[in-house]
Order: structure tokens, then sequence, then C-alpha cells
């Protein structure tokens, strides 16, 4: 179910760009085949989250790894609409740039091939989680977002990252580090913890959240975090 509403959004995609660069929705005029979400005869299957692109005898193939839902027929449809000029400069449908084109020149032979490059990649979205926006005390109220309006711009920045083929091969756990610290050794190795004031003794901190701060200079820390690392399984991150 996943992988035919992956490829429902690809061909939505590629009919909604190209409806704006030709000014008529394909199908309706052409002089190519598009295959979409199949390698063209001669071609393999992609994995590890490659996308191709490719002219060949008539034929524009864009097909990907969409394996555990992955996006590669999606990525090679965007890669193709960038090859003829669309770009994407801000969320939502609003923010597509394109060229007016009556025709597309493909060279028999064309070919383009991506993969995401790096291991992880992100970009952080600060609209948060729509009912925490509903009621964010930080903003004024006059600034701050209904639910249904937060969850459209997540929805918009989610496609907007997708369109810039914004994609992690591998999922690596983060966030605060040290969180609870203050609260772990403050009694037993009080050492591990940075002298705020440095005309007073005392160490830790009165931070609410419990957020650590720490004596970076002190081995003991080092040898507290690999400690932790082995309790936890030795898993490949860190």
């Amino acid at each position: 179910a996943e992988s035919s509403e992956l490829m429902r959004f690809a061909r939505e995609e590629l009919e909604k760009h190209l409806e704006l660069v030709a000014g008529v929705r394909p199908g309706e005029t052409g002089s190519f085949v598009i295959s979409l979400g199949v390698p063209p005869p001669g071609e393999s299957v992609c994995r590890d989250f490659e996308s191709v692109a490719s002219f060949e005898k008539g034929r524009l193939g864009l097909w990907g790894d969409d394996t555990q839902g992955r996006h590669g027929t999606l990525f090679a449809v965007y890669g193709f609409l960038r090859f003829i000029g669309v770009d994407w400069v801000y969320p939502g449908d609003a923010g597509i740039v394109f060229p007016r084109l009556e025709t597309v020149h493909l060279k028999e032979g064309w070919r383009s091939s991506y993969r995401p490059p790096l291991v992880q990649t992100e970009v952080r979205n600060y609209f948060g989680p729509p009912k925490i926006m509903k009621g964010n005390a930080s903003a004024p109220p006059q600034l701050r977002l209904s639910e249904e309006d937060a969850r459209g711009w997540c929805e918009a920045n989610r496609v907007f990252f997708l369109r810039h083929r914004i994609e992690s091969r591998e999922k690596i756990k983060y966030g605060h580090a040290f969180v609870g610290w203050d609260k772990r050794f403050r009694n037993t190795h009080p050492e591990y913890l940075a002298q705020p004031d440095p005309k007073s003794p005392k160490r830790g901190n009165a931070d609410p959240n419990g957020w650590g701060k720490l004596c970076v200079s002190n081995p003991g820390v080092v040898d507290q975090i690999i400690s932790d690392w082995k309790d936890a399984g030795c898993p490949k991150y860190l």
C-alpha cells in the first residue's frame, strides 16, 4: 500500500509540473512515452537508494529504489524536472519556479542518476507539532498558527524537502546530550560536572530541564561515556 501511494504521488507530481511547464496535461500532446516506476527494457532494477532518468528510443524512463518506503522513482521525477528547468524556492506550490516550454528536447541516450550523497540529511522544520503550535506561548497570539494551518505547513515542508531529494540512507539517533547527568552524578561524581562559578567549589547546573554542563577536561567523563555505550550494547553510533 505504501509503495502504491508513493507511485501515485510521483505520478501526480510529474503531471502537475509538466502541466505548469507545457500548459497542457501530459497525454494531451507529445511525441514520447513516459515509463514511470519500471526500468525500461535492458535496464536493471535500482538498489541502495538510487534513482535514474533516461531517454532511449523515444521512451523517457523514470525509476528508482522504492523498497521500504524509499523515494527512488519520485526522485527520478524530480531529477528530470530539474533538468528541464524546474526549481523549488519555497514550501508549497506557490514556490515552484518553472520555464514555459512548447517542446522538450532530449538527446538519445540521455541519462541522469542520483543517490543521496550523505548517510543522514535533514533540514529542521521549526513549525513543530501542530498541537504545540496552536498554543505556542513564545509567539504573540496574532502570530500563532491554528492546528489546521500548522498541519498544512508541516505537509508543505515535507514535500519541499522531497522535491529537493533530501533523504537519509540511515537513521542516526540524535538529540540533546547528557540530559540527566547533573541529577545522576551530582552526589556520586561531582567532578564530572562543570563549575559554573570559579569562585565557588559548587559543581552542577541548576537548569530545570536537567541538561548537564560537563567538565570536559576530566578524563573520567570520557570513561563514563564509553562505559554507558558498552552498557547499551555497543551500538553502531555513539
